[in-house]
């Protein structure tokens, strides 16, 4: 199966799963925050706490090399920022690293923004994707307004939001578990063979 066969059905699988896709960045200038101390490689564990047999991912200032456990790979741009004491990160496609992709790479080719809300342990990072079963209902009920374009049978939901109003969304739901509770969640222990961080 060639690379472009392979893009379609996994972007038609992904489309499908969950997550909140924007078209604007999650966050304003001056929420951004540098995070230095998270640069190295990180194992993405099993649901059972085990380091799955795919490579380390690598953070490294603003990028996330991604690995998928079938080889496949994939650079992400990722922007840190805080609603108040909260962690997120806003994730885009940077560039493909091999013919083989990850499917996290996919994740973000139309090209889209995703967001994670990020929990911190000594030597753990839990990733947890903003829930879009969650955001329909909220936005039916009227817990939420922000505006989005819907695709064909609703499958597929994709928000118009400006910075700000997703900024002012994190205010008022950021510390909201329900609307994180029911999307994927992806935890990291650090590597022991870490990167060493350059100086400036």
């Amino acid at each position: 199966m060639n690379l472009r066969a392979s893009l379609c059905i996994l972007l038609g699988v992904l489309l499908l799963s969950g997550c909140v896709q924007s078209l604007s960045p999650f966050f304003t200038d001056d929420a951004k925050v540098a995070m230095p101390e998270l640069n190295g490689k990180w194992s993405m564990l099993d649901e059972k706490g085990r380091p799955k047999t795919q490579k380390d991912w690598v953070f490294e200032d603003g990028r996330i090399l991604t690995y998928s456990d079938k080889g496949g790979s994939g650079m992400l741009d990722a922007t840190w920022f805080k609603v108040g004491d909260q962690l997120y990160v806003d994730t885009t496609a940077h560039s493909l690293e091999s013919d083989t992709v990850s499917d996290w790479w996919i994740f973000h080719v139309m090209p889209v923004h995703i967001l994670c809300k990020v929990e911190r342990g000594d030597r753990n990072l839990v990733f947890k994707l903003l829930d879009l079963d969650w955001m329909k209902r909220a936005l039916t009920n009227g817990v939420v307004s922000l505006p989005f374009v819907e695709g064909e049978g609703s499958d597929m939901v994709l928000f118009t939001a400006a910075p700000g109003q997703w900024m002012q969304f994190l205010e008022q739901q950021g510390t909201n578990d329900a609307a994180f509770e029911g999307g994927d969640e992806y935890t990291f222990a650090r590597s022991p063979e870490r990167l060493r961080t350059q100086e400036p």
